[in-house]
């Protein structure tokens, strides 16, 4: 018997589950993931029960996930459902760095991503933007194997509970305002990028870093609100300082910028010293921090040795300014596909031919430190 077209997608469809008290975005979604696209949504919850009933009933490739649901934050979900039968999920957000009072543990687990929702403020049409972010995204989720992910899934899960119990947190480390005001110039300087499956993989950078290390601006996109406690964790971990970037900070050797939420991060020269810059432009690459905003504020900018790093993530941000980098006579290193989460950003600028070195995360920060000539 022949199959006919509808048969087919019926077939090779990637199941999806929404949890979203807004009957207008399920409405949204459900003209977005349309069965010619490859999905099928085969469920819809308004509440997190109704989530995590309808999880372990419909059993879903990937769920869609608002971060605020009516009885339970989506953040408290997705640990229930990591828990219950981890499967992947995008979470869904359009709270403002105010509203946001989250733990970025959620993207410990490898398997969670983010796409906001479309706002008043959005520079292209909403559906355009769902498009282009949310499909392909949704896409890859759903492709993970999630067994390759457990060992993952039960130390973050164990995370939770410890913080549950109470176990008490180290404190933060002096801020820079406190540090000594005169300092060696800055003479080398690295740049990572990375998206889904970042994470980790740079927490477990970081918290290697020797304590006078050069500086390190990193670009992890992650949603407006969740930078602040991520960073809090790694530099709890570090023995170098961990920040997240402010206007006008002075970048200092021993340290570590990470972007905020929402905010692109350039440096600009001042004097002898470099300082951290803050725009609200555009989108680029369709996320908000850039990896290629930061890269080519560097090239503009700074005039000693850099060290470009692409890590995990989907899309081909960092790409260009890789190649400014490469240009300049810069480094640039890349994740090998094995340890990759999404081999996206990565495979991108190493198919560019920008790449001078592929290394394992085990390896990268040897690799870093040769690049650096340290």
């Amino acid at each position: 018997m022949t199959r006919n077209y509808a048969d087919r997608w019926f077939v090779i469809a990637i199941t999806v589950l929404i949890a979203d008290d807004s009957a207008f975005m399920r409405r949204m979604l459900e003209k977005i993931l349309l069965p010619e696209k490859g999905f099928k949504i085969i469920g819809a919850a308004k509440t997190g029960v109704e989530c995590i009933t309808k999880l372990i009933t419909l059993n879903p490739k990937v769920v869609v996930l608002d971060i605020m649901l009516p009885d339970v934050s989506g953040l408290n979900i997705v640990y229930q459902i990591m828990r219950a039968k981890p499967t992947p999920v995008l979470l869904f957000s359009s709270l403002t760095e105010n509203q946001v009072k989250n733990d970025s543990r959620v993207f410990d687990y490898g398997i969670v991503d983010f796409v906001n929702k479309p706002g008043k403020e959005m520079e292209m049409d909403p559906m355009e933007y769902l498009n282009k972010l949310m499909v392909p995204k949704l896409s890859i989720l759903s492709k993970l194997r999630v067994e390759k992910f457990m060992k993952i899934i039960r130390m973050t899960n164990q995370s939770y509970l410890e913080d549950d119990k109470g176990v008490v947190q180290s404190q933060t480390k002096v801020k820079p305002s406190s540090q000594p005001t005169r300092l060696p110039s800055v003479n080398r300087m690295v740049v990572i990028g990375a998206s889904t499956g970042g994470p980790q993989m740079v927490a477990s950078l970081v918290k290697n870093f020797p304590k006078n290390f050069p500086p390190v601006l990193i670009v992890q996109h992650i949603p407006v609100g969740f930078i602040e406690n991520f960073v809090k964790r790694v530099d709890n971990q570090s023995r170098v300082g961990v920040y997240v970037a402010e206007e006008g900070m002075e970048i200092r050797s021993g340290n570590v910028y990470f972007a905020p939420g929402g905010r692109h991060m350039e440096i600009r020269k001042s004097g002898k010293s470099y300082q951290l810059k803050l725009t609200d432009g555009p989108m680029v690459n369709f996320v908000k921090p850039s990896v290629d905003v930061t890269l080519t504020s560097v090239v503009k900018e700074f005039t000693g040795k850099v060290v470009a790093v692409i890590l995990t993530g989907m899309g081909k941000d960092g790409t260009e300014g890789c190649r400014l980098i490469s240009k300049a006579g810069g480094k640039v290193l890349a994740l090998n596909e094995e340890d990759s989460v999404v081999y996206g950003m990565n495979r991108s600028v190493i198919e560019s031919g920008y790449v001078d070195h592929i290394y394992s995360i085990d390896d990268m920060l040897k690799g870093i430190k040769v690049a650096l000539g340290l």
